[in-house]
């Protein structure tokens, strides 16, 4: 390994020259024991690269951040609170405080950022909302501290993730089709998102298995939040010609409760409403808002849950989880 004689040798160095964790080395420097056929491998790269800790630097890598980050994109939207209060849920009962990067990132700074992540940031990151790019996922093969990914885009194996099985739309649909008839309107959010175009994917999917043309029951709104909504739903002429409404999130559904009550059309008597996430809104709305669950709340705790077990055992396997939608019925539906 050839390194410039101007750059002093790192603890990070180290690692990657000996092929162990950063941890690992940590133990070693700071007299701790670490496994018998790691420790030459440890002594021989501190040897070639001529790495000297000094007392205040070892002091510090000594002792852990004890933080755990969490990207969140937008801390307004209820399915993130109700994630960010899972990982906490977990957090409270231990050592560890929650840092939020509260910021929508592009691809570039995601890969900005997966680079700089070290022990000296972190001691694990918990990411919410990826986008789905090649890039990215091969930025995660040089991951240097524990992390999961909390939605559905492709990693790297050597990555907890934490999914959510397709089928929620499908699930909606069927209620919605058994009960009420098979004029349904699909107010989704933009397909230029990942949940946007799935949630349409499986939209048309199943309005196909019943022999409809979906595409003339969807109408888009520009975001996942109830003034857009409202706009989307503002452009439909005759919104009475539909049975029931189902949308691609609660803040969407909260939007079409709004518009249908200033119209005085009666939920669910003469149009039924129902949401994706079941967030704590669902409750709160008038009528409640029935709406399918994708337990928020527990797959936080499982993405803090997996960054503690691997903080304790490295060598954990990796666990790739899909959590299955489920239906809350309430007032709406």
């Amino acid at each position: 390994m050839v390194r410039s004689t101007k750059s002093r040798a790192t603890m990070h160095d180290v690692a990657r020259e000996a092929n162990v964790s950063i941890a690992s080395v940590s133990r070693f420097i700071n007299g701790q024991t670490v496994r018998e056929e790691i420790e030459p491998r440890i002594t021989k790269a501190i040897s070639t690269l001529n790495f000297k800790p000094n007392s205040a630097g070892r002091a510090l890598r000594a002792s852990k951040t004890q933080q755990i980050c969490l990207s969140v994109p937008d801390i307004s939207n209820p399915v993130y609170q109700t994630i960010t209060k899972g990982v906490q849920n977990i957090l409270n009962k231990t050592d560890y405080r929650l840092m939020l990067a509260p910021r929508n990132l592009t691809v570039e700074e995601n890969l900005a950022l997966i680079d700089s992540l070290d022990s000296n940031y972190a001691d694990g990151f918990i990411f919410l909302s990826l986008v789905d790019d090649p890039k990215i996922r091969k930025a995660f093969s040089k991951l240097r501290i524990p992390a999961v990914v909390i939605g559905n885009v492709q990693v790297h194996d050597e990555v907890d993730t934490i999914k959510v099985s397709a089928g929620a739309v499908e699930l909606g649909l069927t209620y919605l089709v058994d009960k009420y008839g098979g004029d349904v309107l699909f107010l989704n959010g933009p397909t230029s998102t990942i949940p946007g175009r799935n949630r349409e994917k499986g939209f048309l999917e199943a309005m196909k298995n019943r022999g409809i043309d979906g595409a003339k029951h969807v109408v888009e709104a520009e975001s996942f939040d109830v003034e857009a909504g409202l706009v989307a739903l503002r452009k439909i002429k005759n919104i009475s010609k539909y049975r029931s409404i189902i949308c691609a999130n609660d803040l969407l559904a909260a939007a079409a409760l709004r518009h249908l009550s200033t119209l005085k059309i009666e939920v669910p008597k003469k149009i039924a409403v129902i949401g994706i996430d079941n967030t704590d809104l669902a409750n709160v709305l008038s009528p409640s808002l029935t709406s399918i669950d994708y337990r928020s709340e527990y797959r936080g705790e499982l993405a803090a849950q997996f960054i503690l077990d691997r903080l304790e055992d490295p060598k954990t396997s990796y666990r790739k989880v899909n959590i299955a939608p489920e239906l809350i019925e309430r007032e709406s539906a």
